[in-house]
């Protein structure tokens, strides 16, 4: 079986492409658009520059070259899966993939109507029918990374044999080697941290949807001066974001890093006693899958989609009402009142990522194969 993915540029997570390539009677091909990050500047890929690290990108991806490049592609393989169908390209490949009668799959982390293309008023309301003529209709099924995703296409009669979960995974492999290779204690030094302290992290891009000030504003409520914040990550909004610290009288506490090279992410978890997701819309949110794998607990707002398959309540973290800054600051408070709570957590993050992880993606995508007569 000759086994085509087509995505927008190369990821930081290859190594279900490794595990695939591996399997006997499976040839595979990844196909990016572009070869560069391109804008790194606008907002929702303001922190796609760390991934640029020379350890990362591994396999050996294709480019797009031109529309005859992907005409040959398509016709010489025999099952296509494409990360969506709001690019241009994506949409072609889509027609030439039916035209040439392959087989063909989708991939979607959708998890509500709300935020996927900018849209509202009447283009909103057609989602529902596009999704179900591509899904139903269109494609032999729809890769979806969590069961967020999964239940928001099933409410929208996507046809549940349709449904595919293929867990949304990071690269373990490199972050529990780059956790190893760390020196946590120099970095706790260098930020002028006291190993005491409670540390609250932030990881993302500092948009609006990502609700940082949340986490700003739940901190002043606890008042407790041993405490710190750390945000990582940049973007439109991090003057904005340090005006309000300092307005709420807690800026010396707060930590504004910028962005931090992906093979140093793991040292900055590791420090943190636990990671605080506040988004209002998170069709996923790997950085809890990064947290967790470095034995770090995560609470995050009931908007993340990761945190109905990975947040346990009490047991790999917490999850809270999006907005509610009183339930996010009593969330908070329950790792100041308790020291030892996230060695408590740490293991249990540990060994629920083990189930949650490349292979566990591999195998589900393998297992569709083999259900449907494609691979022996």
């Amino acid at each position: 079986m000759h086994l085509l993915y087509i995505l927008e540029r190369p990821i930081q997570n290859d190594l279900p492409y490794q595990l695939i390539a591996k399997e006997k009677n499976i040839a595979i091909t990844v196909l990016c658009i572009v070869q560069t990050n391109g804008q790194l500047a606008q907002n929702e890929n303001i922190n796609q520059s760390v991934f640029t690290d020379y350890l990362l990108y591994t396999f050996p991806y294709q480019f797009l070259s031109n529309n005859n490049s992907l005409f040959n592609h398509i016709k010489q393989t025999d099952v296509i899966v494409i990360y969506g169908h709001f690019h241009p390209v994506f949409r072609k490949a889509i027609l030439l993939a039916k035209f040439f009668r392959k087989k063909l799959i989708l991939t979607s982390d959708a998890s509500s109507l709300q935020g996927l293309a900018g849209s509202s008023g009447w283009k909103l309301k057609l989602k529902p029918a596009l999704f179900r003529l591509l899904y139903n209709q269109i494609s032999e099924a729809v890769f979806v990374p969590s069961n967020t995703s999964k239940k928001f296409f099933q409410r929208i009669g996507i046809k549940q044999h349709k449904i595919i979960l293929t867990p949304y995974t990071v690269n373990e492999e490199f972050i529990q080697n780059a956790l190893q290779n760390s020196d946590v204690a120099m970095l706790r030094e260098s930020l002028g941290i006291h190993i005491n302290d409670t540390v609250f992290m932030f990881c993302g891009k500092l948009i609006q949807r990502k609700r940082a000030e949340d986490l700003l504003h739940a901190f002043s409520r606890i008042n407790n001066l041993t405490n710190k914040i750390i945000i990582v990550g940049d973007g439109p909004l991090r003057l904005a974001l340090e005006a309000l610290a300092t307005d709420l009288n807690i800026r010396q506490q707060v930590i504004f890093t910028g962005l931090v090279p992906y093979n140093e992410l793991p040292s900055y978890y590791a420090l943190a006693s636990v990671l605080v997701i506040p988004a209002e819309h998170e069709p996923y949110g790997l950085p809890v899958n990064e947290a967790m794998i470095c034995g770090t607990p995560v609470i995050t707002s009931n908007a993340v989609g990761a945190a109905g398959d990975l947040i346990e309540e009490g047991f790999t973290g917490y999850i809270y009402p999006v907005a509610d800054i009183e339930a996010l600051s009593a969330k908070m408070k329950l790792f100041i009142d308790s020291p030892e709570l996230k060695k408590t957590l740490a293991n249990n993050c540990q060994q629920k990522m083990k189930s949650w992880d490349s292979k566990s993606n591999v195998a589900a995508q393998l297992n569709f194969f083999k259900s449907k007569g494609w691979l022996s």
